[in-house]
């Protein structure tokens, strides 16, 4: 019998994708537009036509060689270290939002305490593996210093990992590198080896790198310190409205930024970003919560695994603006479809309201509860003898109950996953407590868990020099 499951790439197709990339490399090229960059290419024996480069399959083939597979982050806490490309997916929240919207359903321009909420929740969570950058826009810093803020929030309200500073180019991973050389107690070489930040470094679509990100890009890579690359291609308006020539496009771009952080210092460690999605040609609106969306995911994926590199995939993505029912179906669904597809780094994996515009406080609580569910449901089922439990069935034998059975009572707290906010209770229970709601439900876990928060041990002395490096910088 032919199971009629969902579709995967041949090699065929991932070699026809990887042929038409390099027909787009070798006669149309990326633009790079910093000269310093171009110099490198230059230097490195790439053909250059003014701020256009073109590469060769020789050349990509020798970047990718000296990638590594997998690599771990650093957290100030150790035990929350994570390994991205490890086998297991790394979550991290929402990024880049303008807006916030509370838990209250408030919509504001974001701020710098409400950063400080998004880390303590994301903190706080049990299934997000890092506090992300750029939660949201503090609209109330100056844009020049915002970046040292928010770096501040991740390293003083979280011992997570987090996501490193893009913004202000080659200055704020300067700045980002310093406040390590704090916060760790130790100096830059040890950071090289020693990763404790992702920054994201994402191209200009389409074929483009602008200046800025390039500068932050090379400067990660002098340190080390590893870079999720990403392509945003909106198919029908920054790229083809076709699947496969916005794969085409987003694979182009991604592999022609990796290249790049090679020649810098080979070795550095990256991801290749999978970000790209389709717009709405009826409202204009970049459509995240779309299967156009997942079917670009899952063949970014399988590309970027194909090179041997570490994947990033979108998670809790909607264009829906509250928590509802839209949002649920949207959500889960790019975040299974993540997990099914073994994306390694999980971006906006909570918080995601309205296509990226807004960070929500119950979002973030609502998805961390579907990571768990998808963590769960990647558990092989235990088929030991203790979970096969034949005895316990031959013991029951026909017309039994194991409700009393001892087996079920060692085993009822690891045996099944316990929602934290879902309802459980029945009709009778449901109707009796006054129709309990969802969303109420998170909106009450999230605002306990702020108002509970406790910041994480951090040596005084440390944050001293963090705080002294703040008042001189910030």
């Amino acid at each position: 019998m032919t199971l009629n499951t969902m579709w995967d790439l041949s090699s065929e197709d991932i070699t026809k994708l990887h042929e038409a990339t390099l027909d787009l490399f070798e006669t149309t090229g990326i633009g790079f537009l910093c000269d310093e960059a171009i110099e490198v290419f230059k230097a490195n024996g790439f053909r250059v036509e003014d701020h256009t480069v073109f590469f060769t399959e020789a050349q990509i083939a020798k970047a990718l060689e000296s990638c590594p597979s997998s690599f771990t982050v650093y957290a100030r806490n150790e035990k929350n270290n994570v390994v991205i490309g490890g086998g297991e997916p790394v979550f991290s929240p929402i990024y880049g939002p303008p807006h916030v919207v509370d838990f209250d359903d408030n919509l504001r321009r974001g701020t710098l305490d409400d950063y400080h909420t998004l880390t303590k929740l994301a903190q706080s969570l049990p299934n997000q593996d890092m506090v992300g950058y750029l939660l949201c826009d503090p609209s109330d810093v100056e844009s020049t210093k915002a970046h040292l803020h928010m770096l501040y929030s991740s390293m003083v309200y979280s011992d997570k990992p987090f996501m490193g500073a893009s913004t202000q180019a080659d200055k704020g991973v300067e700045d980002m590198m310093q406040m390590g050389e704090i916060i760790f107690d130790c100096d830059r070489e040890y950071l090289k080896e020693h990763p404790f930040s992702i920054s994201l470094i994402n191209s200009l679509t389409p074929l483009r790198y602008e200046e800025q990100s390039i500068k932050a890009l090379m400067a990660c890579a002098r340190n080390r310190q590893p870079m999720l690359i990403a392509s945003l291609v909106t198919g029908g308006a920054t790229g083809p409205i076709s699947m496969g020539g916005t794969a085409v496009l987003q694979n182009a771009e991604v592999l022609a930024g990796i290249v790049l952080a090679q020649l810098i210092t080979p070795g550095t460690p990256v991801i290749y970003g999978c970000a790209s999605g389709i717009m709405d040609m009826r409202t204009v609106v970049v459509s995240l919560g779309a299967p156009e969306f997942q079917k670009i995911q899952r063949i970014g994926v399988q590309l970027g695994h194909h090179y041997g590199l570490p994947c990033r995939g979108g998670g809790g993505l909607t264009e829906s603006c509250d928590v509802d029912a839209q949002a649920g179906m949207e959500s889960m669904s790019a975040t299974l479809t993540a997990m099914d597809r073994g994306v390694d780094f999980v971006q906006h994996a909570s918080g995601c309201v309205s296509s990226y515009l807004a960070a929500s406080f119950n979002k973030l609580v609502f998805d961390d509860e579907v990571c768990g569910y998808g963590r769960d449901m990647r558990k092989k089922p235990d088929l030991t003898d203790e979970g096969l439990a034949l005895d316990v069935i031959k013991e029951v034998g026909p017309g039994g109950e194991y409700l009393t059975n001892m087996h079920t009572a060692m085993h009822c707290r690891d045996a099944a996953w316990m929602p934290e906010l879902a309802f459980r209770g029945g009709l009778d229970s449901y109707f009796a407590s006054g129709k309990p709601q969802y969303k109420d439900a998170v909106r009450e876990r999230g605002m306990k868990l702020v108002e509970n928060f406790k910041m994480p041990a951090i040596d005084e002395a440390i944050k001293a020099k963090l705080d002294a490096f703040m008042k001189e910088n910030g």
